[in-house]
């Protein structure tokens, strides 16, 4: 998270013409006005009718169908929004896209989808990325470690959380392509189930 923070305080010169991030993630935050139209259901996913990722989501369905429209509205009204800003973001960060040198300092790299925007974004998405692979930290000791996330409201947390649960639902009832490889649906379903599991439990 540290790292993190480094970026976050590191002006944007010679990148001011990166995208925007409000404007480059907005599609792929408000996949919870997709799952509005096309309600949940065991249906959609029938490619991956064997996985138990999607017979665990199965049970969640009506509860995620019954906040389908509370999210969307939320995530456009107050998410979006403050996407914007005049940091440099990453946009993609996972596991798989963090270095650790052998003097313990982070490394972000892949950077093909990098943005200006708000710095709390990429802090979140390791919460996300965190809670998407089972893990058990809660959010808040994450946030405590990060200058950047100490200064973002709990709110904006849980509402990229959110997002990005409803990204990984949508993105699980898509059945691959020829440009896509064949693991990525059953690895979304995966993500979008301990991300669902987790906002339901805790009530958001």
């Amino acid at each position: 998270m540290r790292s993190l923070d480094i970026v976050a305080n590191t002006p944007l010169k010679g990148l001011e013409n990166l995208d925007l991030l409000e404007v480059s993630m907005a599609d792929e935050m408000r996949c919870w006005e997709r799952n509005l139209a096309q309600p949940l259901r065991f249906e959609n996913f029938n490619y991956l009718e064997n996985n138990p990722h999607v017979q665990g989501l199965a049970s969640l369905f009506s509860q995620l169908n019954s906040k389908a429209q509370e999210y969307a509205e939320k995530i456009d009204r107050v998410l979006v929004p403050s996407l914007a800003g005049e940091q440099l973001v990453h946009t993609d960060l996972r596991a798989d896209n963090l270095l650790i040198s052998p003097e313990n300092q982070g490394i972000l790299i892949d950077w093909p989808w990098a943005c200006k925007g708000a710095a709390f974004f990429d802090a979140a998405s390791v919460i996300v990325d965190v809670l998407a692979t089972g893990g058990t930290y809660k959010p808040e000791r994450i946030a405590q470690s990060s200058e950047v996330l100490s200064s973002t409201s709990s709110e904006l947390i849980d509402l990229v959380i959110i997002a990005f649960t409803g990204y990984y639902l949508y993105a699980a009832q898509q059945p691959p392509h020829a440009d896509t490889h064949s693991f990525l649906p059953a690895f979304r379903a995966q993500r979008a189930w301990h991300l669902a599991s987790w906002v339901l439990d805790n009530g958001i």
